[in-house]
């Protein structure tokens, strides 16, 4: 047997970091700058199974016929999952023991969503009064929050999708809010932030050429309380490398700087390092900036692992006994409302919504290429790719509860989205599409497998999500009218039926929707009976094979 195997390697300020791939291009193995080593196993077509620090585990996965993750192994903890009919992430529950033998349950959540896939219940310990509600306009953006934990909250918004004050009839110019819940900002002529000010504290704010925020001045209205200074450096690809807080006296550094010192994977947080020992994240996957868990120190590691709200936003640390570490009461829009820890010294965590990090000196979330103001849920600076990332230069999504933003750039899919990535449930997807139009709806879909270099049609011009399979097209016999009748296809009023097929080849294994095309009404469709696929990520998993053939008629 062959084995191909690839390295890359990168040098940075704080060192050197190595990668190794296997043949499919997975990491098998990151080496850290202190020489240590993450290694991933996976199987199949690239579906991970376990993570170790050297010889150390830090997890191991079991996952269903899907490879949708049924449990992990967390320290002391083993975590369930279970899923909806539509693919979405229902439940957790979290019990002593490992996933073979565990022990009486922990705790747990249960979600439900609605037909947008919002998040609008989460239930703790399947007690109901410990339950939050959500509710959302038909844009999706967030109106109330009913619960226990954090409380009940509601909001208002303008059409453009900013936040309105409550106590206030003022509107927001240029999508600038400028008054919110009592904290006022002013702008300066570039749509940067220049200046906050929540009645206690006042911040101002630098920038350099780049737009990049270099240093944020605190002046506390409390006069015994320290004016501080913090200041910000980046590396060439804007990636922020480290940050230096420091107290002024009439103006002047007084006493000593701290440092904290970032690394970087990619566009991903690998380490923060503070007093020279590093803290080093582990996500949930090759893709993902949800965190799994966190290794401090070099010598004598220690593990905590990480247990997320449905956005992916940390709750609660747990040790490797399986006790808590830290837990932390957030906000719908991200911000640390409260926190506690259990141990001592006491452990802080400062990861927030997906890609951000928290800096306690300024209160705003580094987000990569931006910073993200949790007081007010949206951006400090326009966007920098301009209206691409959406037509609010600062709004971060309509809600933060099913939205994602690493980079600071553009929201994308909602973690509760049956095809978050693209392959988990397409059968759910599809059966999204029924029943609209003149279509009534009668298909049933469930999930199939299709293997690498499997072929399937579709018709073009016009490439969709939608294909066929070769005993479909063999059973028209060259017309192009039985074979759109057979998938319930209705002719275009002035082209008719399309004429042309194309094979297309599957680059790697996915998971498609598959079913019987029924028949919706014989008069107008046919008698249907053709086996049709449904692939949402048909962009990035097919590719054409040969020119397209022709139908008769």
């Amino acid at each position: 047997m062959m084995r191909w195997a690839a390295s890359l390697l990168s040098r940075g300020e704080q060192g050197e970091l190595a990668w190794e791939y296997d043949a499919l291009g997975n990491c098998t193995a990151l080496t850290l700058p202190d020489g240590r080593n993450l290694k991933q196993l996976y199987y199949g077509s690239g579906h991970l199974l376990s993570i170790a620090l050297d010889n150390l585990p830090v997890t191991e996965f079991t996952r269903d016929t899907l490879h949708r993750e049924l449990s992990r192994t967390q320290g002391g903890l083993t975590m369930r999952s279970e899923y909806d009919r539509l693919g979405r992430l229902r439940r957790r529950d979290v019990f002593k023991g490992d996933s073979q033998r565990p022990a009486p349950r922990v705790w747990s959540r249960r979600r439900d969503f609605d037909y947008g896939n919002n998040l609008i219940r989460e239930e703790r310990d399947d007690n109901p009064f410990s339950q939050t509600l959500w509710n959302y306009d038909n844009a999706g953006r967030l109106l109330s929050q009913d619960g226990a934990q954090p409380g009940n909250e509601q909001w208002r918004w303008d059409g453009a999708g900013n936040p309105l004050d409550r106590h206030s009839a003022a509107q927001v110019m240029h999508n600038r809010v400028t008054e919110l819940n009592g904290i006022r900002w002013q702008y300066d002529i570039h749509g940067r932030t220049t200046e906050k000010d929540d009645g206690h504290t006042r911040w101002r704010y630098r920038y350099d050429g780049e737009h990049r925020l270099t240093d944020v001045i605190s002046e506390p209205r409390d006069r015994n309380k320290p004016r501080t200074k913090v200041s910000f450096r980046y590396d060439p690809l804007g990636r922020r490398i480290s940050k230096t807080s420091q107290q002024l006296l009439q103006g002047r550094p007084s006493g000593n700087a701290v440092t904290t010192r970032f690394v970087w994977e990619g566009y991903r947080l690998l380490q923060e390092i503070h007093d020279g020992i590093p803290l080093t994240y582990v996500y949930s996957d090759s893709q993902s900036y949800e965190p799994l868990a966190r290794i401090d120190g070099v010598e004598s590691p220690e593990i905590y692992w990480f247990h997320n709200a449905a956005n992916g936003m940390p709750e609660l640390l747990t040790d490797g006994e399986g006790q808590k570490a830290w837990e932390g009461i957030n906000s719908p829009w991200g911000k640390l409302l409260r926190e506690s820890s259990q141990r001592m010294p006491v452990v802080q965590q400062n990861l927030r919504m997906q890609g951000q990090y928290l800096d306690r000196e300024t209160g705003l979330h580094y987000n990569l290429f931006r910073y993200y103001d949790p007081d007010s849920g949206r951006f400090t600076q326009q966007d920098p790719i301009g209206l691409a990332g959406g037509i609010n230069l600062y709004q971060y999504a309509p809600n933060a509860l099913g939205w994602v933003d690493p980079w600071g750039l553009r929201r994308s899919c909602k973690p509760n989205n049956p095809t978050k990535n693209n392959d988990h449930n397409q059968g759910a997807f599809a059966r999204q599409w029924q029943g609209r139009g003149v279509y009534k709806g009668r298909d049933t879909w469930q999930n199939t497998i299709l293997k690498e270099n499997d072929i399937v049609y579709g018709g073009v011009p016009g490439q969709s999500g939608f294909y066929f399979d070769k005993a479909t097209l063999d059973a028209a016999a060259g017309s192009r009218e039985s074979l759109w009748k057979s998938l319930q296809v209705l002719p275009h009023p002035k082209f008719g039926y399309r004429g042309q097929i194309q094979a297309y080849r599957v680059k790697r294994e996915t998971v498609a929707g598959t079913g019987e095309a029924l028949s919706q009404d014989p008069i107008k469709f046919g008698a249907g009976g053709g086996t049709q696929f449904f692939l949402s990520n048909f962009r990035t998993v097919l590719e054409p094979v040969g020119n397209p053939f022709s139908m008769g008629k």
